[in-house]
Formats: structure tokens, C-alpha cells, sequence
């Protein structure tokens, strides 16, 4: 069946289905879905229905995964590399010890450089009594003062990466491209 719009079946989703979902608003939902487009030889995510009007089940709009098992493995497996990327790339967007940065949020050491020095936990965030914290505190050495201030990563923008870090993102992000693009050449859909 692939999907149905205004009761009319839409061609190129046609055994290609490969994932449906639904994105719940204050008031509405809207029905999604991803299929395989032949044409560009991607997956690609298309709104079949909503509830803000008569658009949705029971109105001649629906949708059902039908595509073939090959291809929902194919599916899987970009899922997966897409989210060793998505983690790699927080993971380097996250301040580490000798990141160089640059105070944004603090009146005191505003627009002052520094390098992250210590990271930890913040003992006094919410939660912190009760072992749930997950906000994180920089002890960062400002260029010109002796002592660490502490300070909270919504307060500083990093201006260079770690060297080390920033090498072993780019290895990695290089391993995982090579590693879609060897997936993205096997599959003949």
C-alpha cells in the first residue's frame, strides 16, 4: 500500500517504505514517514497526514511500511552510522581539558580568554543531592589571573578543540563516511 494521500496511492513510495511515525504537537499531530527515493538514491521523510484538519486516518490518508527486508536492513544500518556520527560530533562539540576559550556569559570575565583546565559536575544544580546532575562545570585558567574560575559551558564558546580530541573526531568521522559510502554503493535498490 505504501502511502495514501486524498485516497490516492503516491507511486514512489511504493514498497518503499521503510519507517512511520507520528510528531505530537500541543494540540495537533502530524503523520510522517520515511521511504526510498529512487530518484535521489536516499532515504527521505515525507508528511503524509495531520490532524488539524481532515487529513489524516480514516480520511483516505494512511500509511504502511512495506518495503523489502534488504532494504530495512540497508535502513538499519545508515540509522546506525548516522548516529555514530550524531555522538561523535557531541562529542567533540563538548569542552575538553586544553580546549582554548573565550568567556561569552560572565560580566566579570567577559570577552577574556582562557583553557579548560578541569571539568566536573556541578555539585549544586538541581538534582545534584540525589546523584541526577548532569550539568557540567569548566575550571578554566583565564589568560592573565592565577586561580581557576569555574564556569558553565553556557557561558564561554570554545575557539580551538584539544588537538588530540580534534584528530581523533576526524579520524572518525572519516572512518564512518567511508564506511556509509561502502554501504551506499552495495545497495541497489
Amino acid at each position: 500500500m505504501a502511502v495514501v494521500q486524498n485516497n490516492k496511492v503516491i507511486e514512489k513510495t511504493v514498497g518503499m517504505v521503510v519507517r512511520e511515525w507520528e510528531k505530537n504537537g500541543y494540540d495537533d499531530s502530524d503523520f510522517w514517514c520515511t521511504y526510498w527515493d529512487i530518484d535521489t538514491q536516499s532515504f527521505q521523510s515525507m508528511e503524509w497526514g495531520t490532524t488539524r484538519c481532515a487529513a489524516g486516518p480514516g480520511y483516505g490518508y494512511g500509511c504502511k511500511v512495506d518495503a523489502p527486508a534488504d532494504l530495512m536492513a540497508y535502513y538499519a544500518e545508515v540509522c546506525k552510522l548516522e548516529n555514530a556520527i550524531y555522538a561523535q560530533t557531541l562529542r567533540a562539540m563538548t569542552p575538553q581539558k586544553g580546549d582554548k576559550i573565550l568567556v561569552t556569559g560572565t560580566k566579570k570575565w567577559l570577552g577574556r580568554a582562557g583553557e579548560v583546565k578541569w571539568v566536573g559536575k556541578d555539585q549544586y544544580a538541581w538534582g545534584a543531592r540525589y546523584g541526577r546532575s548532569t550539568t557540567l562545570v569548566y575550571g578554566v585558567k583565564i589568560d592573565g589571573y592565577d586561580k581557576l574560575v569555574y564556569i558553565h559551558s553556557w557561558d564561554f564558546k570554545i575557539t580551538s578543540l584539544n588537538t588530540n580530541m580534534a584528530d581523533a573526531f576526524d579520524a572518525a568521522l572519516r572512518t564512518a563516511h567511508e564506511t556509509y559510502r561502502s554501504v551506499s554503493a552495495v545497495a541497489a535498490f
